[in-house]
């Protein structure tokens, strides 16, 4: 082992804390009353004497004895069916450990994380001895950090202080815990894993959890960010291997070697610096590190024009048309009445290709130079407790954050407005596409925000701006040298997305989007040619990308052929990937709208089908109800039965069958119930509708969403019987329970009573249609008082309601 390797080691350790991730050779020099804690073969020996010597045949227990530790727990579950007995002993043994001396320099560095498979309380004790905070996450549910100095230890496979459920030692807990739904400790992990620095100490890649978890790593290939540090004092041939095939680095060290060696490191940067790093890690990132971050001495030629997303740099060295939407945005940011409050929200939507991420980033650089602190989220999940702390200490007055694609975070910006108290201005800038930002813009109703629609349209005064940047820029193409000739032709294209293709593919584009597919079906690329599928369908669905996580796990695709040294030798297939896919820090998505009708058109039925079902599969894992994050936002958008139906064109049949077909992986899940109840009040079954409903009632019984389905429920039965005592029985029932929902005194509800109004009143008007009674003066002033009730929110459907 070199100077050099030990050096690059100090550089990371003292640049930013790694994630720590600890195997069982941690806690070797550790003891406890039953003696020194044990390596796997000596755990293994052990239970073998407690358990097997004397109570199985001697050739049963030459066999046993021959099996990895977690098949010998197995055989004691099953065949000796101990497992009560066997959880009690290696909880004993395990616990109340004492620590070596060198164990407790663990807590003498800020580590960022630490996950472990190990059970035993050694981290515990080191923590409690030096009297530094640690939160030990061993339950089921998620713990709460109470301060930012809480440290996060992870205990992956249970610990001796925790449920006796919860220890995975035999086989089929491994198999479980691994194959199926992820808890919050391996989501983390799964995440972490690809970017974040993780250093590994006495966890060998020869054992079969610890290979699982870095394989995570290594699936990530092209979109790994982190890197891997191993501490092994006698790694195997194969191990030194695989390490060196992912760029990792390995310290040939005992861990109490490595302990001396950590006590060298200085690390010690001030409050604020440690701030800016729980920022970053949330996803949010200051504008001017990123700018700071960047080698503006290389030169850069944009991609923007070719159909990918912007960037920073785009935005720095004027590649972006300063279209009419920009100038109109400045000016309304410049009328901003922020009321008695500290945050505001201007919410940009519009189609997708329509150019809101190029104004989005446009107007932070120029809401950056007119002296505001732009930060930037990038995240999975946004966290606004890292920003608002941020904001305490940071010396500045006027904040600025930027999120794309932020429908499904409205409810967390909602909460912002409430939890701003740092007495400093903040405005939230976002952009959406039209459906989701429709349908989710009722969380920022009643408080001060604006929506802007971003269109576009090519009229010639906008056609003279974009003409006269791809002149400077060198990038006319195929356009006439004269600008007014130039801007005519510019504006016959009616869309930005088609002028671009014009420039970068020229005239027969379609006809090379044809012969590209032909080239993934001669290449006998089933699996590229499905990656395009698969991300068409989720452009149909309107999410903005392909995760990462999900990109390299479900495919083998090299995708490091997108680095420019790796394009000389690469298939057709791989040639039709560089040309039309988008790839980012948060995943993938084909670049060209022309591509995506092609796709689309080639795409059965049948196939959009097991796509649907395919990805909603894959995802269980990772979702989980109570996070809102990615997973959850694809998770509801392939779930919803408008969507499904209106946009994917599935018969209400096919999605019922798909549901069914769900039911293990999200029987526990109340948008699985609530949505299948919805299909079925589609299609009258309103009995079945109904059961569905109050499953999922059963599970989230405070939901408005739930409530309010259920109220439907009733009334939609009241006007689809025909006898007239069971209509009036039902509809008197879906009343009261709706009334509840309009007159309730509860945030969101309340807050949602635009929706409970809209429903009863049509659904009022047409009981008294299909019951032919007669509609009383006393009704219509109820109905009209209930419309007045709502004139002050924002509803597309006020004028149908008076109507």
């Amino acid at each position: 082992m070199d100077q050099k390797t030990i050096d690059e080691v100090r550089r990371i350790l003292e640049t930013e804390p790694p994630m720590l991730f600890l195997g069982a050779g941690f806690s070797v020099g550790s003891s406890n009353e039953h003696g020194d804690i044990p390596l796997g073969d000596g755990l293994k020996r052990e239970i073998i004497e407690q358990f097997i010597e004397g109570k199985a045949a001697e050739e049963e227990k030459k066999e046993v004895e021959q099996y990895e530790l977690q098949d010998v727990c197995q055989y004691v579950d099953d065949s000796l069916k101990n497992y009560t007995q066997l959880r009690d002993f290696l909880v004993e043994r395990l616990q109340n450990v004492k620590p070596a001396e060198f164990h407790y320099k663990l807590s003498r560095y800020p580590w960022k994380k630490i996950y472990t498979v190990n059970i035993d309380d050694l981290v515990e004790a080191v923590y409690r001895k030096n009297k530094e905070n640690l939160l030990v996450q061993n339950q089921p549910s998620q713990k709460k950090k109470e301060t930012d100095q809480d440290l996060e230890y992870i205990k992956l496979h249970g610990c001796v202080n925790g449920l006796r459920e919860e220890l995975v030692f035999s086989r089929k807990e491994y198999s479980n815990l691994i194959s199926g739904r992820m808890n919050f400790k391996l989501n983390d992990l799964v995440h972490d894993i690809q970017y974040e620095n993780f250093l590994f100490i006495g966890a060998s890649l020869d054992e079969a959890d610890i290979d699982s978890y870095v394989t995570k790593y290594e699936q990530a290939g092209y979109f790994r960010k982190g890197k891997m540090i191993f501490v092994d004092p006698k790694p195997t041939i194969r191990f030194k291997n695989r390490v060196k095939a992912f760029s990792g680095i390995l310290l040939e060290w005992t861990a109490e070697q490595f302990m001396a060696f950590l006590e060298t490191v200085r690390y010690d940067p001030d409050e604020q610096a440690k701030c800016v790093k729980r920022l970053n890690y949330s996803g949010i990132h200051l504008y001017q590190d990123i700018i700071g971050s960047m080698d503006q001495k290389e030169v850069y030629e944009s991609r923007l024009y070719e159909g990918y997303n912007c960037e920073w740099r785009d935005v720095l060295e004027n590649w972006l048309f300063e279209s009419p939407y920009f100038e109109e945005l400045k000016r309304r940011i410049g009328r901003i009445d922020y009321g008695e409050g500290n945050t505001y929200c201007v919410a940009l939507y519009g189609n997708r290709l329509v150019g809101k991420g190029c104004l989005l980033k446009q107007i932070g650089a120029w809401l950056y130079g007119g002296g505001c602190t732009v930060l930037e989220f990038k995240g999975k999940s946004l966290d606004p407790r890292r920003l608002f702390e941020f904001m305490q200490i940071d010396k500045g007055n006027q904040y600025v954050l930027l999120i794309e694609d932020a429908s499904f975070n409205y409810k967390v910006i909602e909460k912002m407005y409430r939890e701003n108290n740092t007495g400093k201005k903040l405005l939230v800038i976002t952009t959406s596409r039209n459906y989701y930002h429709l349908k989710k813009r009722y969380y920022l109703e009643g408080n001060p925000y604006e929506d802007y629609e971003v269109k576009d349209k090519l009229n010639y005064p906008y056609a003279q701006i974009i003409y006269r940047k791809l002149s400077e820029k060198g990038y006319l193409g195929s356009l006439p040298r004269q600008e007014n000739q130039g801007c005519a032709e510019i504006t016959k294209y009616k869309i930005l997305c088609n002028l671009f293709v014009e420039i970068t593919y020229g005239k027969y584009f379609e006809k090379r989007v044809q012969d590209s597919l032909n080239d993934l079906l001669e290449d006998y690329s089933e699996q590229s040619l499905r990656l395009f599928k698969e991300l068409t369908l989720f452009d149909q669905i309107d999410l903005p990308y392909y995760p990462s996580e999900m990109l390299t796990a479900r495919y083998s695709i090299d995708f490091n052929c997108f680095h420019e040294a790796g394009t000389e030798k690469i298939s057709a297939s791989e040639e039709v990937i560089v040309d039309f896919v988008r790839v980012d820090a948060e995943g993938v998505t084909l670049k060209n709208q022309v591509m995506l009708d092609q796709v689309w058109k080639h795409t059965t039925l049948e196939e959009k089908r097991e796509m649907v079902l395919d990805v909603l599969k894959y995802i269980a894992p990772y979702f989980s109800e109570n996070d809102n994050n990615y997973w959850r936002m694809i998770f509801e958008s392939f779930l919803k039965e408008d969507i499904l139906e209106n946009k994917l064109h599935f018969k209400l049949e096919d999605i019922l069958q798909l549901f069914y077909q769900l039911k293990e992986e999200y029987g526990e899940i109340s948008y699985y119930w609530l949505q299948m109840g919805i299909v079925e009040q589609r299609r009258k079954d309103y009995a079945k509708a109904l059961n569905h409903l109050q499953m999922a009632k059963s599970i989230r019984p405070r939901s408005y969403q739930i409530q309010h389905a259920i109220a439907r429920n009733y009334l939609k039965q009241a006007n689809y019987t025909e006898d007239l005592a069971e209509a009036e029985a039902l509809f008197k029932i879906g009343e009261k329970k709706m009334f509840e929902l309009i007159n309730s005194h509860e945030y969101y509800k309340n807050k949602a009573k635009s929706f409970s109004v809209h429903c009863y009143v049509l659904e009022e008007i047409r009981y008294l249609k299909k019951h032919d009674r007669k509609i009383s003066n006393d009704d219509i002033r109820k109905m009209k008082r209930l419309i007045d009730s709502i004139l002050d929110i924002r509803n597309d459907y006020i004028n149908g309601l008076l109507n």
